[in-house]
């Protein structure tokens, strides 16, 4: 098991071998077989998660970790706060190929589709007009390419 990022433990943790800070994150998650995010407590999304979806690696989390991602039950990313069921989903995804595919498109489609910078702008755009009083009101945004 190859964790990156930090802070590391001081001792080791067989059989887990933490290589702290990844220069190249893209390098890791190409090498990913599921990608896990165990957070239990903050608030917002994770990024980490957002570029674990993007790479396409199935993701197993806790519901921290993906809190305000419009995810879609058990079809793109399994969560849980449970510890035991989280190891079970760690042992399905390594064991289910298909599975682990499955889950690694429907992230990937889901950050391609929904999350991109574009939608994003868009929403944001919406959300400011709206709060101006301005919602209804054409505005052009440049070229269409």
């Amino acid at each position: 098991w190859l964790a990156v990022g930090v802070p590391q433990p001081l001792s080791p943790i067989p059989p887990f071998e933490f290589v702290g800070y990844a220069e190249d994150l893209d390098l890791a998650l190409a090498a990913a077989d599921v990608c896990i995010a165990p957070n239990q407590q903050g608030s917002g999304t994770s990024s980490k998660v957002l570029d674990y979806l993007g790479a396409g690696c199935p993701v197993i989390a806790t519901p921290p970790a993906v809190s305000g991602l419009p995810l879609v039950g058990a079809h793109d990313a399994l969560t849980t706060q449970d510890p035991e069921e989280f190891a079970r989903f760690v042992r399905m995804v390594l064991l289910e190929p298909g599975l682990a595919e499955d889950l690694g498109s429907h992230g990937r489609s889901l950050i391609t589709q929904e999350l991109n910078w574009e939608q994003i702008a868009e929403k944001m755009f919406r959300e400011i007009s709206r709060s101006w009083g301005l919602a209804g009101i054409p505005v052009d945004t440049g070229p269409e390419e």
